[in-house]
């Protein structure tokens, strides 16, 4: 049988891990994941194409605890590994830990985002630092260990596909790596530091409008030691969109409006967006579609769920005609 993505990823949204929901209490509050095992039984297709398809889709995995009737009869002791997926809220507290590192640690410099990289522990250690550092009580959750490792993971460059095999090779039965040597240094990609330090940016007020030469100039200052690289305007799709009705302000102004942040139901989605402002360009809302068609809650495409939520008209603007989508529940 053909593994479908999809189908992947729906079973791994039922298996959420959420730190507020599993903090210390690891022994009646224990997070369950799949294992390899499970999910090539459910899904019928062989471990091996389930393995590349976790890698390919940097799945959420750390151990997890087996009952003695799941434990095999065999002397040698083995890591189960659970996979599902991260909650967004932990998504977005352990980057900005990552980010604040990156920024108050010199001896990383640039070196995060060159071929040199950045030693792998010291860095876990200086994020896991500052987590403690940011809980009232200073106590941790038990597995920030794997929730830092994921969230590394998620910042790095798009490896080509020949590493991308090379890694699933190096990994056990369970999908875990087995030769940590090869993972000694970190390499993280602009790009998405960029998008990180956005967020950031916009959370520390939410509600504020940014006049785009502001924000800009702001957003490159709170980027970590990049020399003169400096971040695209296009990165803020799915952050943050754009105005220019903000009274008092002048010209191009943007507002946090977090893709993460929405639900995963197609009908709700659309309700928030259009929520937010009644007409859309085909370029704005791509990137508060895209999840949907990772899943099978959302269409084939985004022109399916356009199609399904959206109708539209052309407006000619400078001479050019856009199309300009409105909310087919008011049509």
């Amino acid at each position: 049988k053909t593994l479908h993505t999809k189908d992947l990823i729906k079973i791994l949204m039922n298996h959420v891990f959420d730190p507020h929901h599993h903090p210390h209490d690891t022994k009646h509050n224990e997070w369950v994941g799949c294992t390899v095992p499970d999910l090539a039984m459910t899904l019928q297709c062989s471990e091996t194409e389930i393995k590349n398809a976790l890698q390919k889709i940097k799945a959420f995995g750390m151990p997890q605890q087996q009952s003695q009737s799941q434990r095999p009869q065999t002397t040698t002791s083995s890591i189960v590994i659970g996979y599902g997926t991260l909650s967004e809220e932990a998504i977005q507290e352990t980057q900005n830990a990552i980010v604040a590192t990156l920024t108050e640690c010199d001896d990383f410099g640039t070196d995060y985002c060159t071929t040199k990289g950045i030693d792998q522990h010291v860095f876990e250690k200086e994020v896991l630092q500052r987590m403690e550092e940011s809980e009232a009580d200073g106590q941790l959750y038990p597995q920030a260990k794997y929730v830092i490792q994921h969230c590394t993971k998620l910042l790095q460059p798009e490896a080509p596909k020949q590493q991308q095999q090379q890694a699933t090779n190096n990994n056990d039965d369970n999908g875990h790596v087995m030769n940590e040597t090869d993972s000694l240094k970190v390499h993280l990609d602009f790009q998405k530091i960029a998008i990180c330090v956005a967020h950031r940016l916009f959370q520390k007020d939410p509600t504020k409008s940014w006049e785009e030469s502001d924000l800009m100039s702001t957003w490159y200052n709170d980027l970590p030691g990049v020399g003169n690289e400096k971040p695209s305007i296009d990165l803020l799709a799915g952050v943050a969109i754009r105005s220019s009705t903000n009274i008092g302000m002048e010209g191009t102004v943007w507002n946090y409006f977090p893709e993460y942040q929405l639900s995963l139901d197609p009908k709700a989605r659309f309700h928030e967006l259009f929520m937010e402002q009644e007409r859309w360009t085909e370029e704005e809302l791509t990137p508060y579609l895209e999840r949907l068609t990772k899943t099978n809650g959302g269409g084939d495409d985004i022109s399916d769920l356009m199609n399904r939520y959206t109708h539209v008209i052309t407006e000619t603007i400078d001479g050019t005609p856009i199309k300009i989508y409105l909310d087919k529940s008011k049509q």
